[in-house]
């Protein structure tokens, strides 16, 4: 503790003697007062065991601040003396001062213009006087701006001619250079005109090549059938020795291409402009007519283009190939690997299929004729018989269909792969007759699980039946693989 407070004892020394030397030394204060500080600082830090010493040092730093407050003072007043008190009287002052020498200025100013005025007279004078006097270099002095100023104009022509001669040349090579142009125009209009005729001609053989390449892309298309035919032979060889055993199953049809001409083909209905004139009165029976029209049209088309078609119009080497293939997609159609065991039936539906065609052409020979006499009414039998004898034709189409009926219900084949064929087809022959408004069991055709729930729509009966003979036909075109 002692050693520590003989440290500060220098500095304790320091700040009396500061006290001492305030009043002589005023300007050294604030050093002194900076370190009185820095002493200050450095006994904070040990004020927890000098707390006596820190007073009494605490006590001069006032003391010294209160000398330092008075000499601020005495210096505050020195310079209040120094400080002049009337402003407005030394603002007046200087006003008059500088509104004497503003006067001053704009004098010398007004001097200063007349002075101008009278230079600028003096030289308008002086020069007038040299223009009037001429002087005795006069002639020499125009002479000389007159050389000068030919000189200039020499040097202007011979600077002009020389561009001139430039242009010329010019002018005489680009006249070369046209006459060029024109000789190698015309040359190149002869090549043109050769040329043209060569295009044309090369364009003819395009076209020549052309009608050519496309004969050769028929010849190729029909090269490329027989060659895939004899490859689908080749990797059905097993169909071939079946279709040859079988010997030539597609020919055994139950009709001839005679019976499926257009003369004798009455299922697609004969009523065209006759009943369009005579029977419609007003535009929904027109309308009626003329979609039955376009009906018949298009059922019409689709019996004279079939498969019999094409076969007739084919000789005796693709119609084999015809019946080897079909024989191939009927075993495709069906999804069996072997056709013998079903191709009995296909052949019995195809038998069924012509009788129930020519039933329906006198079916349809019969309803067209009732219509005639409805529509005209040109017979004398009363309307009793006439609801008798077409309860007679219901009951004898009820009998047709019960009997088409029994045919299918005798079709059931045991392969599972051929049974959703039959019962589409059968569901399809069920809609179609009873839209026609034919009374058919539907629990003893399909069983319980497959009845129809299609609404029935008043037709025409030879459309109905037209359409069940459509779906038939479809179906053993597919069946024999001869269907597009």
């Amino acid at each position: 503790m002692d050693e520590e407070y003989d440290s500060l004892q220098p500095f304790q020394e320091d700040a009396l003697r500061l006290d001492e030397v305030s009043h002589k030394e005023p300007r050294k204060n604030a050093a002194k007062l900076q370190a009185a500080h820095h002493s200050y600082r450095k006994i904070e830090r040990v004020k927890r065991f000098y707390h006596i010493d820190t007073e009494s040092l605490l006590r001069r730093q006032q003391a010294l601040l209160d000398n330092l407050k008075s000499e601020n003072d005495s210096l505050q007043e020195i310079v209040d003396t120094y400080v002049i008190k009337d402003y407005r009287k030394q603002m007046a002052e200087s006003l008059e001062e500088a509104n004497k020498y503003t006067g001053l200025i704009e004098a010398e100013t007004k001097k200063l213009h007349s002075w101008e005025s009278v230079v600028h007279d003096l030289d308008f004078k002086e020069l007038d006087c040299k223009r009037r006097m001429g002087g005795c270099m006069a002639g020499w002095t125009k002479h000389r701006a007159t050389q000068i100023h030919i000189q200039q104009d020499e040097n202007r022509i011979h600077k002009t001619t020389v561009d001139n001669n430039i242009v010329k040349g010019h002018t005489k090579m680009i006249k070369q250079k046209m006459q060029q142009l024109r000789e190698e125009q015309k040359f190149y209009d002869i090549v043109h005109q050769k040329l043209k005729k060569e295009l044309h001609k090369v364009e003819q053989d395009n076209q020549q090549c052309i009608a050519n390449m496309e004969a050769m892309y028929a010849d190729r298309n029909e090269y490329q059938e027989e060659i895939s035919d004899l490859l689908e032979m080749a990797d059905s060889k097993h169909n071939y020795s079946q279709w040859f055993t079988m010997e030539g199953w597609a020919n055994q049809e139950p009709y001839s291409m005679d019976e499926l001409s257009s003369s004798h083909i009455f299922a697609l209905g004969t009523k065209n402009k006759e009943d369009i004139t005579r029977g419609a009165t007003d535009d929904a029976t027109k309308e009626k007519a003329l979609n039955k029209k376009r009906r018949t049209e298009q059922l019409m088309r689709r019996f004279t283009t079939t498969h019999y078609t094409m076969r007739k119009k084919t000789g005796d080497y693709h119609k084999k190939w015809v019946e080897i293939k079909a024989f191939a997609n009927a075993q495709d159609l069906l999804k069996v690997d072997g056709i013998g065991d079903v191709l009995p039936g296909i052949m019995t539906i195809q038998e069924k299929n012509a009788g129930l065609y020519n039933e329906m052409n006198e079916l349809m020979k019969e309803m067209e004729g009732l219509d005639t006499v409805k529509q005209d009414h040109i017979f004398d039998n009363s309307a009793e018989d006439v609801k008798s004898h077409v309860a007679a034709r219901k009951y004898e189409v009820d009998r047709a269909v019960d009997s088409l009926l029994d045919s299918i219900r005798h079709l059931e084949i045991d392969d599972e792969a051929f049974i959703p064929v039959v019962v589409d087809m059968k569901k399809q022959i069920l809609l179609i007759f009873k839209e026609a408004g034919c009374y058919i069991k539907e629990d003893e055709v399909l069983g319980s699980d497959d009845v129809l729930k299609s609404p029935i729509d008043n037709q025409y009966p030879e459309l109905t039946v037209g359409s069940l003979f459509s779906k038939l036909e479809d179906f053993v075109d597919r069946s024999c693989g001869t269907f597009n």
